[in-house]
Order: structure tokens, then C-alpha cells, then sequence
């Protein structure tokens, strides 16, 4: 048999091989890097007030990617610690059922494009979006450290 025809082929074939391995594995884009959070906007603390940096940062980070903007457009209007009056965390659900028991935590206000968006967290720090038809007034200031 012979292998002229093959070799030939084989010759012709081998540069868009390697044309096709460098392409699928050459200069592909990085993945994108979530955002630096050590740059992000956040309130500093009083001396008696319970870092919100860390609720901060996650409310920012939800607000900017609701809005497909980058987070150094969201500025912090405010955060504190503060106590809410139920388990629902100032935000109930209609017909939800809550704890009647005061629960420590925090209210973080966002501004972006022109609009005010607060965020309510509980203890365990996780900020989410309160919609101003639910929103309820924190009963006091929360607890000076967690």
C-alpha cells in the first residue's frame, strides 16, 4: 500500500489542527473578577456601634447588579444597627407569621440613579431590598456589639 496519499494528507491537514488547538486554547478572556470589596463605599462605625461594613458591602454588591451598574455608583446613605420590633425585620410579607420578639440587626440606605433603596438585615448580618410599601421604622438602635 502506499502511504504517499496519507502522508500527504496528513501534512495538508496538521497546520489547521494546530490552528484549531491554539485558537480553542490559546488567548481566551479571563473569567470577570467579582468587585474589589475593599474599595466599596462604606459608613465607619461609631465607637458604640456594631461594624456594618460586612451588610454594607452585600447590600451594595445586590443593589449594583440589580441595576447592571457597577458598584462604585452606589453610594451608602446610611447604615446602623438598629432592633426591629418583630421577626419580620421592618419588612413583613402580607399574611406572613413573625416571631414577636425583638431581633437585633440592621438598616442600611443605598442611592443610585437618583432613587433611595433600603436594605434590612437581621443578625446574621444577610442585607435584602425592602420595598417602600412594606418598610417599618426600626423600634430603637441596636445593640453596641454582636
Amino acid at each position: 500500500m502506499d502511504s504517499k496519499p496519507f502522508c500527504l494528507a496528513a501534512r495538508a491537514i496538521a497546520p489547521i489542527g494546530l490552528l484549531l488547538t491554539l485558537l480553542a486554547c490559546g488567548d481566551a478572556p479571563p473569567p470577570p473578577e467579582p468587585p474589589p470589596t475593599e474599595n466599596m463605599p462604606m459608613t465607619k462605625p461609631p465607637p458604640d456601634q456594631a461594624d456594618t461594613g460586612p451588610a454594607e458591602r452585600l447590600a451594595v454588591i445586590d443593589l449594583a447588579q440589580r441595576l447592571s451598574i457597577e458598584t462604585d455608583r452606589v453610594q451608602v446613605v446610611s447604615a446602623q444597627a438598629v432592633t426591629w420590633s418583630d421577626g419580620a425585620l421592618g419588612c413583613p410579607q402580607p399574611d406572613g407569621m413573625y416571631t414577636q420578639a425583638l431581633v437585633e440587626g440592621f438598616q442600611i440606605v443605598l442611592a443610585a440613579q437618583g432613587d433611595e433603596y433600603h436594605y434590612h438585615a437581621g443578625p446574621d448580618g444577610e442585607p435584602f431590598l425592602c420595598p417602600e410599601e412594606r418598610r417599618q421604622t426600626p423600634v430603637g438602635a441596636g445593640r453596641t456589639r454582636y
